[in-house]
């Protein structure tokens, strides 16, 4: 029963060669990261490696929670066919949490299986690590499952959609910006993670750092004996919320997705097919102009904040770095072209239609580079408003930004094309993120290798020119691509 109801929610197979490959890539990210922690870590600190591990993997579980759960249990169509037959909602509950937490697990167990294999002396503390890390994730877990059944039930049809946004990403903003600070803390603070495995300790053991002779039996019973009442608690308050709540909570977030508008339809002025095809995908997809876009000035705002604090640590230095890097991250983060295709709901009517794949792929640049340009000119006009550099460079700013963005535009809509996305919830949150993480690594990467170059006397020309003249032959790169490569650009699935 239980098998099948995975198999109905999740929409996806066991395949034996994919777990058995997954945990081959597992056990090396595993290994590869113990490995760097060891060797670059300083000494004091590489000591008490596991705590950074048993942190980040606690982080990474976190963010799977706060992902997968609302999505899965408030949000997934399918559901509704399986409230219709006789399944309790505890049982589907327990399907999808104990799904989640099976990765949440392999995640903790893909960090810190490497204490166990290659540091004799930490097999105690990682066992305990890893434990106060499975018992942190289900609390988290139920937590955030409860907080999704209460905004379901509580919110109005109206509004909910708009409450999960802000609950979802908002918590992923403060998991970035803790993950972040972590980092930094445990590279450039020497007795960060000394100080952070002393606390592990106390409340693993019950102890004060001062007495970490030996652990005790008697206080390691008390500590773990008061979280397995709490969990036992929140796990009974759980039960209630799903009898009473669970199932008009849902129906209350389906409404919000489905609600009809009375609207008299209107008459286009659009001539263009092509162009009036792409513009109807955007303007009735509000959660590629409302959601999206609010997200993407968040994120670029964090994101900035991330990348351009102690930029002398890694040794990125240089003229516009900061400006560089800031418009670099408004192109990577656009939805509306690393949605291009998976948000495209007449797809399937193209492959009976007289409809160019080519044409078709170009008009998806055009207008995702178009809406992506607001952006671009949102961040340039607050850069020249408090940075003031001079007009020359103010130029130069404002071309690399749309150069790059039709770079990150053509590359999220060609990746949409190649690897296109079943999206299975009704939640628009997190669509198209895959794309942009891809585009965002690739612009990233670019850029870090025009500082280098420039750092390092290869390329005899200030940065910031030469970032504008790489930025141009990339565009101009994908675009002869685009035009000769003609059968690389029709959609496969047509």
């Amino acid at each position: 029963m239980k098998r099948i109801l995975c198999k109905i929610l999740f929409y996806n197979k066991a395949n034996p060669v994919v777990v058995a490959s997954l945990c081959f890539i597992g056990a090396y990210i595993g290994y590869l990261v113990w490995y760097i922690l060891n060797h670059y870590l300083p000494a004091s600190a590489a000591d008490n490696s596991y705590v950074l591990v048993s942190l980040l993997s606690a982080w990474f579980c976190a963010f799977l929670g706060i992902y997968q759960l609302p999505d899965q249990l408030c949000m997934n169509r399918r559901i509704q066919t399986i409230l219709c037959y006789p399944v309790e909602v505890r049982t589907i509950l327990s399907v999808v949490g104990m799904r989640v937490f099976l990765l949440q697990s392999g995640i903790c167990a893909t960090f810190l299986y490497p204490f166990f294999l290659f540091e004799a002396h930490h097999r105690k503390e990682a066992a305990l690590a890893m434990l106060f890390c499975c018992i942190l994730t289900v609390a988290l877990d139920i937590a955030v499952i409860l907080f999704s059944i209460l905004i379901s039930r509580f919110c109005a049809s109206d509004i909910v959609g708009y409450a999960f946004v802000v609950f979802q990403y908002g918590s992923f903003l403060i998991l970035a910006w803790l993950a972040g600070n972590t980092v930094f803390s445990c590279f450039h603070k020497p007795g960060f993670l000394s100080d952070s495995a002393g606390v592990l300790k106390r409340y693993i053991t019950g102890q004060s750092p001062a007495a970490m002779q030996g652990y005790e039996l008697r206080s390691i019973l008390w500590i773990w004996g008061a979280a397995l009442t709490g969990m036992t608690v929140l796990m009974a308050v759980l039960k209630l919320a799903a009898k009473h709540w669970y199932v008009r909570g849902y129906l209350n977030v389906q409404s919000f997705r489905h609600r009809e508008t009375e609207k008299q339809p209107s008459v286009s002025h659009i001539k263009h097919p092509y162009f009036l095809l792409e513009w109807k995908r955007v303007t009735r997809n509000k959660e590629l102009i409302f959601f999206s876009n609010i997200k993407n000035i968040i994120t670029v705002v964090i994101l900035s904040r991330l990348l351009l604090h102690n930029f002398s640590q890694f040794g990125l230095k240089g003229t516009c770095v900061e400006e560089l890097f800031l418009l670099m991250s408004c192109c990577s983060v656009n939805t509306i072209s690393s949605t291009a295709y998976s948000s495209d709901d007449n797809k399937s009517c193209y492959a009976f239609l007289p409809i160019s794949g080519r044409r078709l792929f170009l008009w998806k640049t055009i207008q995702g580079f178009l809406w992506g340009e607001i952006t671009v000119l949102l961040f340039w006009f607050i850069l020249i408003g408090f940075e003031r550099p001079p007009v020359m460079n103010t130029f130069l700013l404002l071309f690399y930004g749309t150069s790059m963005n039709y770079v990150c535009v053509w590359l999220g809509v060609c990746i949409d094309l190649k690897m296109p996305r079943i999206v299975n919830s009704t939640n628009e949150l997190l669509h198209g993120n895959i794309s942009k993480v891809i585009v965002l690594i690739t612009a990233a990467s670019l850029t870090v290798v025009e500082i280098i170059l420039v750092g390092g006397k290869w390329v005899p020309i200030p940065l910031l020119p030469f970032a504008c003249l790489a930025g141009a032959g990339v565009a101009a790169g994908e675009y002869g691509y685009w035009k000769f490569c003609k059968g690389d650009f029709y959609d496969t699935d047509s």
